[in-house]
């Protein structure tokens, strides 16, 4: 990665938010006076809340916000709310916004594993910087095994370090530390007999130089500043060698007169240390001093901006700082810095260029801060709870991390010295961390041991780039149309709220209780107050503060597969079972509907009292859930027509009450990899009910997805398979998803490829006398092959797509996918951004602000105060502010632009806003969809809102009426029907995995 550009503002997500919550907690207070004075003992009902907000903020609140707050508070649909409960939410949602501030800590992710291979201890970990677009990293193990990685940590050379032995000093040597010196291009590496070597990093690392030195070297460093050089070692006996080239470029490291060529090996030369101490030249000076700690170096440090070493001994209770010499005879003056006689305060250190502070970690968890030269500590930090053995500081910003034997690496801010986060070093061995690196050009922390963790930090291109909406891959999005923000969820346990207008995170929280269970399917209940997950229970949050408000009796033993609420019932399918729960969401009527026939159910939804249900194996079956029998079956892929279940198979799909759940296979820890291993070689088949149309023989109300075919069937006695076409572009793609808008004239599909297809299905899947084909006779019966209107298809992610959704006009889509990302497209193709990394303005919002007068700057007001920070100390801005002078992996810094994917439509004027009736605007003089409004900025939501709100998913639809299509070729005619009114639908939303 080049040295990155700071983040660009509108790509840096913000999660401080001036919402409604936060504009009523500092007026508590006022607040609960009029709640006692207006509440007779029943709560106060929507009319009496917002009256009482009215005469606190006048107009600086909206009604229809005012109203959402009152949904929030009363997930349970009681119609009043009570002070108790508004307290209850606000303190909720107050602890939830805490526990969102990991986000701002600097290194907001986990550690990632990186595998090695290695047995035995990786000594040393670099990050080197060859040219100036050429970054990666390298490593040495005790053995010698060198390996260059990639700065993403792929690997990509390892050679085995081969040496002469008789050349060195001990033959049964163990490599014991490395640096790296780049204007030469050499690599200096010691061993455990004493040896110093130097390797040409150009050719092949070939031995170049071998140190002649009478001590046995325990330590060295290496400072320059691209002219200047300072190489320096120390040794068993405790004296400090200082080798200083003041034009490294231009004449190397030491003086040529110190080398003596290996006859043996010609390309092989040593250095004979006691050559360059006796013979001074105006390139070079070479001195020995005494540390006088009367032990040898354990650690050496040159702290260039006050010209100074710094010292460990070995037994870690003496440091000595020792002045640069300006020659050779003049002596160097010294400070020592002691431990008391209970503790080792000197276990490492690191010096501070920005505080010009230096930092020593002591064996019993503290931290020192120390003026240089002065023998007594500024400041001791505490936080670890063992032995501190690395520091390692940020020449740019404030801000050092270090690391102690436990594995905890604390960061601490160098404005407050206070501890800023604690990050446990996950997925290492037992054994202890030997090396660690702190990468300030991409905000990286490295640890090694035989294994390698890394850590990526805020504030870089780098991370940016790496970032996603989730940390682990999607299994469920929502959208609510009411409150219009997107509900996504993902298999670690982690749900995320977010607003569609703004892409601003408004609520995360966790709903596993560990590790080992995994997060499979997540709806809405009927009204659409509460969230309901499954793991292996059950489990009502109100997703607006994350309070968990009830966990159903009912264990779950296999993968959930689907959830669909049905006023206060909900459905639930697992994957490797006959079973379909069927539960009361607010008491203990349950019951379970078991098919013996099923291996295992894939999706599952419900129009007006029919329930059907998709089996791994292909086949739909169709319950009556009124009377809990399966009423018959139909299998599109082998045969068009419907297959009544008789009595003697309806009393083997019984229903059963059920308390505490039905035991079964699986268990905590297996549930979820089972459900995948059961899936693997199998399509799963995706149903969707159209609850807007009326129910008869020749409309098709069942829409069936299986590989990349759409299926349309008439779920009826005299019903069965209208019509089918192929959905997707490239050969053997699957689709993985599919949604309608909220009148179900547009169909949105996506596949596994990443390709999301929008369809005008509003003549699709009626039989009538005027059709024209094409048709397939298959079984007696003439199937349609006319394939939709494809109004608009792009690829939405690298890999497939796992969740689709839109708003009620479809004029916003939202989509998840394998990259455990969450994107929102315009309806024309365009992305809005991703959740989680973008963010975009509310334009609807700053227009009606820019034409408002006094009231409008009262609102203006009230939000600023709300969300004004009050006076702390100096606060660190290194966690806040992107890092200056760090860039992309791999790439020079550059613009960044926005990737439109390609678009493919049969029109590019078609219009896909709705006009007023709900039906699709058309062009009267070309017959051709329109381009109106194709651009319109995302506040439209808002406009819309108040008109659609009936018609969300989870609402009574109403009925349209078909435009059928008009064709010119002769086909036999077709039977007809009389038309079947259905039952009045159910309030109803139901989310497929």
């Amino acid at each position: 990665a080049a040295p990155s550009t700071p983040s660009s503002t509108h790509n840096t997500m913000s999660y401080e938010t001036t919402s409604i919550e936060m504009l009523f907690e500092r007026d508590i207070p006022k607040i609960a006076k009029l709640f006692k004075e207006m509440d007779r003992g029943n709560g106060l009902n929507q009319e009496e809340f917002c009256g009482i907000f009215k005469k606190i903020y006048g107009d600086a609140v909206s009604d229809e916000e005012l109203i959402a707050l009152h949904m929030k508070i009363d997930p349970d649909c009681t119609s009043t709310v009570n002070l108790c409960r508004l307290m209850d939410y606000l303190v909720d949602n107050i602890v939830a916004k805490e526990a969102m501030e990991y986000r701002k800590q600097p290194f907001p992710k986990p550690f990632q594993f990186v595998p090695t291979g290695c047995l035995q201890p990786i000594v040393r970990v670099l990050f080197i910087s060859r040219q100036a677009d050429l970054f990666h990293y390298i490593t040495i193990t005790s053995v010698g095994l060198f390996t260059i990685w990639t700065d993403a940590f792929e690997k990509k050379k390892t050679t085995n370090l081969k040496l002469n032995k008789e050349l060195l000093k001990s033959k049964n040597r163990l490599f014991t530390d490395m640096v790296y010196m780049r204007e030469i291009n050499q690599l200096a590496m010691t061993t455990s007999g004493g040896d110093l070597l130097f390797y040409d990093y150009s050719k092949d690392l070939l031995l170049k130089h071998c140190f002649v030195n009478n001590n046995v070297i325990t330590s060295m460093n290496y400072w320059s500043d691209g002219s200047k050089a300072v190489f320096f070692t120390g040794d068993v006996f405790g004296y400090v060698t200082v080798f200083i080239s003041y034009n490294i470029k231009e004449n190397g490291l030491f003086c040529s007169a110190a080398y003596i060529q290996n006859r043996n090996i010609p390309e092989f030369s040593t250095i004979d240390v006691s050559v360059l101490l006796k013979n001074p030249s105006e390139n070079f000076m070479c001195y020995k001093f005494m540390n006088y700690s009367g032990n040898s170096c354990r650690h050496v440090l040159y702290c260039a901006p006050i010209e100074t070493f710094a010292i460990c001994s070995r037994s870690s209770k003496i440091l000595l700082l020792a002045a640069l010499s300006k020659s050779p005879d003049q002596p160097a003056s010294t400070t020592t810095l002691k431990s008391d006689k209970f503790s080792t305060f000197f276990k490492s250190v690191d010096y501070s260029v920005l505080s010009e502070r230096l930092l020593t970690g002591s064996d019993d968890g503290t931290i020192r801060v120390w003026i240089p030269h002065k023998t007594t500590c500024e400041e001791i930090l505490k936080g670890h709870g063992s032995a501190i053995t690395h520091i390692k500081t940020h020449p740019r910003v404030r801000r050092f991390v270090s690391l102690s034997e436990d594995g905890i690496i604390y960061v601490w801010s160098e404005y407050t010295w206070m501890c800023l986060q604690s990050l446990p070093v996950q997925y290492m061995n037992l054994a202890p961390i030997s090396s660690m690196c702190y990468n300030i050009f991409n905000n990286e922390l490295v640890v090694a041991n035989s294994n390698i963790a890394k850590c990526l930090g805020r504030g870089t291109e780098a991370y940016e780039s790496a970032s996603t909406s989730h940390d682990s891959l999607l299994c469920g999005l929502l959208y609510h149309s009411t409150y219009k923000q997107v509900v996504s969820a993902c298999i670690n346990g982690t749900v995320a709220v977010w607003a569609i207008t703004t892409g601003e995170l408004v609520m995360e929280f966790k709903v596993t209780l560990d590790h080992f269970r995994r997060l499979t399917a997540i709806a809405f209940d009927g009204p659409q107050r509460r969230l309901i997950t499954a793991d292996r229970k059950l489990r009502l949050w109100n997703f607006n503060n994350g309070a968990q408000l009830k966990v159903l009796s009912v264990a779950i033993p296999n993968e959930v597969t689907s959830i669909v609420c049905v006023r206060n019932r909900v459905f639930v399918s697992q994957m490797d079972s006959n079973i379909i729960y069927n539960l009361d969401i607010n008491g203990d009527d349950n019951i379970f509907l078991e098919n013996p026939y099923a291996n295992g159910i894939s999706s599952i939804n419900i129009h007006n009292n029919k329930l059907a249900t998709a089996l791994t194996n292909g086949e739909i079956i169709v319950w009556n859930i009124e009377t809990s029998k399966a009423v018959f079956s139909l299998n599109p892929n082998t045969s068009p027509r419907i297959h009544m279940i008789y009595n003697s198979h309806e009393e083997k799909m019984r229903s059963v009450s059920v308390s505490e759940g039905v035991e079964g296979e699986g268990n905590d820890g297996s549930c979820y990899s089972k459900g995948l291993q059961s899936t693997k070689g199998n399509i799963r088949t995706i149903i969707l009910f159209l609850k807007t149309r009326e129910v008869n023989v020749n409309t098709a109300t069942l829409l069936i997805s299986a590989g990349g075919h759409l299926y349309a069937c008439s779920v009826i006695r005299q019903g069965g398979l209208l019509g089918r076409f192929k959905a997707v572009n490239n050969e053997g793609a699957v689709i993985t998803t599919m949604t309608t808008d909220a009148n179900e004239q547009m169909l949105l599909t996506g596949d596994d490829t990443g390709m999301i297809y929008m369809w005008n299905i509003q003549t699709f899947g009626f039989r009538t006398a005027e059709d024209k084909g094409p048709f397939e006779k298959i079984d007696g019966c003439y199937v349609s092959l006319h394939q939709p209107d494809l109004l608009r298809s792009w690829q939405c992610h690298l890999f497939g797509i796992v969740n689709v959704q839109c708003d009620p006009v479809c004029k916003y889509i939202i989509t998840t996918g394998f990259d455990c990302n969450v994107q929102v497209w315009r309806n024309n193709g365009n992305p809005l951004g991703i959740l989680g990394k973008n963010q975009w303005e509310d334009e609807k919002a700053q227009t009606q602000m820019a034409k408002s007068s006094s009231g409008r700057s009262q609102i203006q007001n009230f939000r600023t105060k709300a969300v004004k920070p009050k006076a702390k100390a100096p606060v660190h801005p290194s966690s806040f502010y992107p890092l200056p002078g760090v860039g992309l992996r791999g790439k020079k810094p550059k613009e960044r632009s926005p990737d439109i994917p390609p678009i493919l439509t049969p029109d590019p004027n078609a219009d896909l806003s709705k006009t007023s009736d709900g039906q699709l605007a058309t062009d009267k003089r070309t017959g051709r969809y329109s381009s109106y409004d194709m651009q319109s900025p995302i506040s439209d939501l808002q406009e819309s809102s108040h008109k659609t709100e009936q018609l969300s998913p989870a609402s009574v639809g109403s009925a349209i009426e078909p435009r059928l299509p008009q064709r010119n070729e002769a086909q036999p005619p077709l039977p007809q029907t009389a038309p079947m009114k259905g039952n009045d639908n159910l309030n109803q939303i139901s989310l497929q995995r």
